[in-house]
């Protein structure tokens, strides 16, 4: 995750000019040439791209493994492969129909078994591997992360893919049936009632699995355990934004991305009934981050950084409570122009986030 990082002529001279900083809004030079002043406005419009940018470039990838069983599987893919091309992401797998459902304007009401499926007809993308006789019926061309599939094995496997980890957030159709999975702790998942305790768009709603080639409905949610890779059909009454127990923000975009000595920060919101603990966790020797904290010393309060560790356990997050991760990077310890990791957030219940996260150091840029 930890190598020099090309960036283009334009970014390199906004780089090293410093002109995205909020420090130089005033003016700089470039290479001998006056830059026009910038408002705080444009550097700090100009600094947002650049850190959108520097989050979606970075290696932020991990492994998603998946066992998938002789006929239809119903599964949430998280990663979004470096190669979307589905000849490529399924090449020597037994796997050789895989189908995306894309919702239209009505609601769906009932819930189909994928033999009776008309892939075609349905509202659904389809790919069929080249050795099929029906390859040139495809009509699914990308697998895309984040995202439910219905995937076809002729024998059972274990299938695994590599690609960026994301936060992309869950979007709910009103009054419909979604496809819809989510990321959990593959060892301790949450049951189906712990896990939607807190929405009531969903909270004793009807949910299905699929078991044998065929969806049935999950009858005790109480007792039934999740499973991390699985997707579901789940009815979503009236509009929701539930991405469940705990929800996780970042200040910009969908991950962390430090210019100079910037904070970047994650809201961790408590959505269910029940007290919960947050983790925090990263690979050692990938980003050098720190963490505010505000400590009592004589006479005023002050805020301190502290490295933040390969583990780390917040306090207790109580029910609808909310709290503030506040990090910043290390520059002087970073050893390449652009270093990134992926943080995992998990909780107690078994709910699981993975946060991308990158830090520019500019000096170390190597011009094109």
């Amino acid at each position: 995750m930890n190598a020099p990082v090309k960036v283009s002529g334009r970014w390199w001279r906004l780089l090293r000019a410093g002109c995205v900083s909020t420090g130089l809004a005033s003016g700089g030079v470039v290479r001998g040439r006056r830059c026009r002043k910038r408002t705080r406005w444009e550097a700090g419009l100009v600094c947002f791209c650049l850190l959108v940018t520097l989050v979606a470039r970075a290696d932020n990838n991990r492994v998603q493994t998946l066992q998938l069983q002789q006929g239809w599987n119903s599964v949430f893919l998280e990663v979004a492969p470096a190669n979307p091309d589905p000849k490529q992401v399924f090449l020597n797998t037994p796997v050789d129909i895989v189908a995306m459902f894309f919702p239209a304007a009505g609601s769906v009401e009932f819930v189909q078994n994928p033999g009776t499926i008309n892939w075609n007809k349905d509202g659904w993308g389809v790919w069929y591997a080249p050795r099929r006789s029906d390859a040139f019926l495809s009509s699914l061309y990308q697998i895309q992360g984040r995202r439910a599939y219905l995937i076809h094995a002729e024998q059972s496997c274990t299938f695994s893919v590599q690609g960026p980890a994301s936060l992309e957030a869950l979007r709910w159709k009103s009054d419909s049936f979604n496809h819809v999975g989510f990321s959990l702790d593959p060892q301790s998942p949450p049951t189906f009632d712990k896990f939607f305790a807190g929405s009531a768009a969903h909270r004793n709603g009807r949910i299905f699995r699929l078991v044998n080639d065929k969806w049935t409905q999950v009858l005790n949610p109480i007792t039934t355990f999740m499973r991390s890779g699985e997707a579901y059909w789940v009815y979503c009454k009236g509009g929701s934004d539930y991405q469940g127990p705990l929800s996780v923000r970042p200040d910009i975009g969908d991950g962390l991305a430090f210019l100079n000595q910037t904070t970047q920060g994650l809201t961790f919101a408590n959505n269910s009934p029940d007290p919960m603990v947050v983790s925090v966790q990263m690979p050692e020797g990938t980003l050098p981050l720190k963490y505010a904290v505000r400590a009592l010393s004589p006479g005023q309060l002050q805020d301190l950084a502290i490295d933040l560790p390969s583990s780390y356990r917040m306090a207790t997050l109580e029910p609808g409570g909310t709290a503030a991760l506040r990090l910043q990077v290390r520059l002087e310890s970073l050893t390449h122009s652009v270093q990134s990791t992926v943080l995992r957030i998990s909780t107690d219940g078994g709910v699981v986030f993975w946060v991308p996260a990158a830090a520019c150091r500019r000096d170390l840029l190597t011009p094109p």
